[in-house]
C-alpha cells in the first residue's frame, strides 16, 4: 500500500514536521507500507528523497498543483496532518482546494482542536473531516471536542495518541555527575520558546522551590521559536532571563539554546526529577516533550491542557492551576519530599510510555490505513 503523508516535514522546525517524519520511518520499517510526504512550507525549503513534492502554504495554486501530483503518484490514501498554523488561506482553507481534487480516500490526523474555533477554522476543520474516510484524534478530549464542537461523526474517529521513541532507562544519577550536578534535584522543560509556553511562571515556582532546595536546577532547553525570532529576535529569551535574575535564580536557571530533537528530549529526560508544562492554554492537543518524559519514566508537573490532563490522569504526575507559580511549585515539591510517590509516578509513566512507543503507534496507523482501504471510500467535497 503506498501512502502519501501531507504535512509540515523538517528542515521546517514544529511538531507536526517531526510527527511526519518519524511516522513515515516507522511505517516504512514495518515493510508494507510504501511513505512518501508531501511537504507544506513557507519558503523554498530543499529536501530529501522522503518528500514527493512541496507545497507553497501561501499559495492556493500550489495546494492545487499538488492535488494533481499526487493523483498521479499511485498513492492508495493520503495522510492529512492538520494543524491551523500550517495550511494557507483564511483558516487554512487552501487545504480544501486540495482535498477536493484528490481522487483517494484521505485521513485526516488532528493536531489541534480548540475548543473555542474561530469560524473560518472551525468550518474548514468540520468540512475537511466531513469528506474524510477517518479522522484520528490526539486524545480523548479531542475526539470529544471534534464532535461536540466540529461535528463529526463519532463513529467516524479513533484515538491516536503521539508517537514516541522508546528510551532505554539511564543512570539520571550518572548524568548529573558529568553534568556538574551531583546531589541537585533537577526540574527540566523542553520545547521552542514561544509566549504561551508559560516559563514566566515555571521561573517564579523555581524561585519558591529553592527556599527549601537552593540547588534546585531548572533546565529550559528549546531554541527560540522560529517565527518569534523573525518577528522579535531573541526579544522573548532575553527577557525570560533577566526575569530569572531579577527572581534570584540567575545561577539556578540553564538555557540551552539548541533545537529539542530526539537527543535533546532524551537529555533531559534522563536527568530530571521533575518535567514541567506550565503552558497558559487549554487548547493545547499534544506535547511531544510530555509524551517522551513519560515513556522515559519521569514524573510531570504541568497544568492542566487537554493533553497533560488525560495522560497525568493514571497518576504519572500532578495537575497544577494555570498561570499560578505557587501551584506549581506545591506540585514540584511535593514529589521532590516525597521519594516513594516519586518512584510511583516514574513507574506509572513508563506504564503510560508503553503505549505511545513509535512501533505500536505506527501499528495503529497501518491498521486504519487497511480499514480505510477495504471501504473502498470516496466522497467528493462539493
Amino acid at each position: 500500500m503506498k501512502v502519501m503523508i501531507l504535512g509540515s516535514y523538517p528542515p521546517r522546525i514544529d511538531d507536526v514536521a517531526n510527527h511526519t517524519r518519524e511516522l513515515a520511518h516507522h511505517l516504512a520499517a514495518r515493510g508494507g507500507m510504501d511513505t512518501q510526504v508531501v511537504a507544506v512550507d513557507a519558503g523554498k525549503t530543499r529536501y530529501g528523497p522522503q518528500v514527493f513534492c512541496r507545497v507553497a502554504q501561501n499559495s492556493r495554486f500550489s495546494h492545487l498543483a499538488a492535488a494533481e501530483e499526487v493523483n498521479g503518484s499511485g498513492a492508495d490514501i493520503v495522510l492529512v496532518e492538520h494543524d491551523f498554523s500550517i495550511y494557507g488561506g483564511v483558516g487554512g482553507e487552501y487545504l480544501l482546494d486540495l482535498l477536493e481534487r484528490l481522487e483517494m480516500p484521505y485521513v485526516m490526523a488532528c493536531h489541534c482542536v480548540p475548543a473555542r474555533p474561530n469560524e473560518e477554522g472551525r468550518q474548514v476543520l468540520a468540512q475537511a473531516c466531513f469528506y474524510s474516510a477517518a479522522v484520528l484524534a490526539m486524545s480523548h478530549l479531542c475526539a470529544r471536542l471534534l464532535v461536540e464542537e466540529y461535528d463529526v461523526e463519532e463513529e467516524k474517529i479513533t484515538v491516536m495518541y503521539c508517537g514516541v521513541d522508546a528510551q532505554a532507562e539511564v543512570d539520571r544519577e550518572a548524568l548529573k555527575q558529568q553534568a556538574g550536578l551531583a546531589g541537585c534535584p533537577v526540574v527540566a522543560t523542553c520545547g521552542l520558546l514561544m509566549p504561551g509556553m508559560g516559563l514566566e511562571y515555571g521561573m517564579q515556582a523555581i524561585a519558591l522551590v529553592a527556599q527549601r532546595y537552593p540547588n534546585v536546577h531548572y533546565l529550559v532547553y528549546g531554541q527560540t521559536h522560529p517565527d518569534i525570532v523573525r518577528d522579535s529576535g531573541e526579544e522573548y529569551r532575553s527577557k525570560l532571563m533577566a526575569m530569572a535574575e531579577n527572581l534570584g535564580v540567575g545561577a539556578n536557571v540553564q538555557f540551552v539554546n539548541r533545537y529539542p530533537g530526539r537527543r535533546g528530549m532524551l537529555m533531559c529526560t534522563g536527568i530530571c526529577d521533575v518535567f514541567l508544562t506550565p503552558y497558559v492554554g487549554w487548547d493545547k492537543a499534544v506535547s511531544s516533550g510530555l509524551a517522551s518524559v513519560l515513556a522515559g519514566g519521569r514524573a510531570c508537573v504541568s497544568t492542566p491542557y487537554q493533553y497533560a490532563k488525560e495522560m497525568l490522569q493514571d497518576g504519572c504526575g500532578m495537575l497544577a492551576s494555570f498561570c499560578d507559580d505557587r501551584s506549581l511549585a506545591v506540585g514540584i515539591l511535593e514529589i521532590l519530599d516525597n521519594p516513594a510517590l516519586k518512584a510511583d509516578m516514574e513507574n506509572k509513566a513508563q506504564e503510560c510510555g508503553r503505549k505511545l512507543a513509535w512501533p505500536a503507534v505506527a501499528a495503529q496507523y497501518e491498521g486504519v490505513f487497511m480499514r480505510v482501504a477495504a471501504q473502498n471510500y470516496r466522497q467528493m467535497l462539493s
